[in-house]
């Protein structure tokens, strides 16, 4: 199936789904790549308004670029944990990803919710330690 149409990828991975909210395509595309062989499935959204369309309860953790939209990843964070955090009984994680490295962006994107933070471009393998890491948490 075609990702720009922020569709499932078709496996049932697992490791579960995640779910990449980045308004570069291809950033999901190596996401996907590294992160198959590994058990996940990775579907991919490029904003907000694409992100109402999808079941948030289908994935295990969302990858969300603080940057999107006029920097909405905040209140896609914020939204996601008001609805699907452990108060709710289902803990989705979040790992927020910027390329801006201010302490101010990080403590906004982890009061917001977020579980952890990522600088922007990221090294994969740091990826998938940080998704194991968060997982094991939740």
């Amino acid at each position: 199936m075609n990702i720009n149409n922020f569709g499932k990828s078709g496996t049932d991975s697992v490791s579960g789904r995640i779910l990449v909210v980045d308004s570069d395509e291809n950033v999901c595309d190596m996401i996907r790549v590294h992160f198959q062989p590994e058990g996940f499935g990775v579907d991919w959204c490029s904003g907000s308004s694409e992100l109402y369309n999808i079941d948030v309860s289908d994935y295990r953790l969302l990858v969300v670029d603080l940057g999107i939209e006029d920097d909405s990843g905040l209140n896609i964070i914020e939204q996601v944990k008001q609805s699907y955090g452990p108060e709710e009984g289902r803990n989705i994680a979040v790992i927020a990803c910027s390329q801006r490295m201010s302490p101010a962006t990080i403590i906004n994107a982890l009061n917001a919710g977020a579980n952890d933070y990522l600088l922007k471009p990221f090294s994969l393998r740091e990826l998938m330690a940080r998704v194991h890491a968060v997982l094991r948490r939740c």
